[in-house]
This record gives C-alpha cells, structure tokens and sequence, in this order.
C-alpha cells in the first residue's frame, strides 16, 4: 500500500502519517529522513548527499528516487509518504517508478487549510529537544511546558516557525507542489479533506476513503 500526504507546511501530515502507522502498519517516509540516515550512516550516497546540501544545491531528484525505491523493496505492509513529491516534474518520475516496480498508489491525500489557519498552526508549533516529538500549542489545553510524549522540560520552538518563514515556505508551496495536486487531482485515488477539524475526525475520513 502506497499513499501520499499532501498539503501546505503546517498543515497536519506528519500527525496523519503518526496516525496511518499506528493503524495499518505503514512505514512513514520522509525524503529528508532518508538522506540524514544515508548521511549519518555515511554511505556513498551519504557523501555525495552531504556535499550536495554544503554547497547549498538541491539533491538531485534521481538520487531521492533511488532511496525511495530501496525504500519500497524493504518489504513491509507499505509506507506513507510526506511531503514527497514536491513538484510536478517529481510527481511523474515518482508515478512512473510506482509503476515499473508494478506497484499501486492507494490514496492521494491533500490535506486543505486556509492561510491563515497554517502560519497560526507554524507559530504554535514546538519541538522537544530530548525526544525529538513536534506538537501544537494551539490543540494543547493548560500546557506546562513539558514535552507531551517523554515529559522533558527541554522544549523549544524551532527557527523557521515564524510568521514572516511561515509566510515565505507557503509562496514557495503555492509555486512548486501546488502543481503536483494538478497532477493527481482527477486520479480516482486522490481525495481533499477539510483539515481545519480535528486530527480524530481528518484521520477518520482518510480511514474511510482508504478502505473503501
């Protein structure tokens, strides 16, 4: 089982792809993820990955797709992808591979939120420094400070979650990957769902639409 997440930065796809693996068992696959391991593991992809980033250039999308295709041979149930892909020009490389690997996407999701609704939520948002868990001030009542998930008191709210990057990664999402919901948008697996509601209830008809 293939399924992509969609959606502007912010917009509640990392909870979703938490909320996919806890019920079917889905491997949850960031594209930076997977360089940081190969980096960290110091592979040769690893290196030239890591020279690539120094010199400030993009990773070039051969290299992303070869990582996702180990990734898609490792066996398992299936896995979610967030986040990628991030342009259209990606998208049907990614289709293209799916296909030769004789592979199926499952669901295409495209998670919708007005503007002002995501830099609020990328403003609120913070990060514990011990377990690396990211949660929201504003789904939060009487927050004290501590992380959610470990209870380490080592919070902090990351340096591009302000209003003025907020508003920034959101321009670049309008002109790169908004072309990739073009892409997908009249495919009978691709679904928009209304994620100013909460997690619970977004979950609950990606769950029905995947199962359907």
């Amino acid at each position: 089982m293939i399924i992509l997440l969609l959606g502007a930065p912010g917009a509640g796809k990392g909870t979703q792809a938490a909320l996919l693996n806890k019920k079917y068992g889905l491997k949850h696959i960031s594209t930076g993820d997977l360089l940081r391991e190969e980096i960290k593991n110091n592979t040769p992809v690893g290196k030239k990955a890591a020279a690539i980033m120094e010199s400030g250039a993009l990773v070039p999308d051969d290299m992303i797709l070869g990582l996702l295709k180990n990734a898609l041979n490792a066996g398992g149930k299936g896995i979610i992808l967030d986040g990628y892909p991030r342009t259209a020009a990606q998208a049907r490389e990614l289709d293209r591979l799916i296909k030769a690997m004789g592979e199926k996407i499952k669901a295409v999701v495209n998670i919708k939120l007005s503007e002002e609704e995501i830099v609020n939520r990328i403003i609120m948002r913070r990060q514990c420094k011990k377990c690396g868990n990211i949660f929201n001030l504003r789904f939060m009542k009487n927050f004290d400070g501590k992380c959610p998930k470990c209870g380490s008191g080592d919070v902090y709210q990351r340096p591009d979650d302000n209003e003025a990057a907020a508003k920034h990664r959101l321009e670049v999402y309008r002109a790169q990957t908004a072309p990739v919901v073009e892409f997908f948008k009249d495919k009978d697996f691709y679904k928009e769902v209304d994620g100013i509601r909460p997690a619970e209830k977004v979950f609950e008809e990606i769950s029905k639409f995947i199962e359907k």
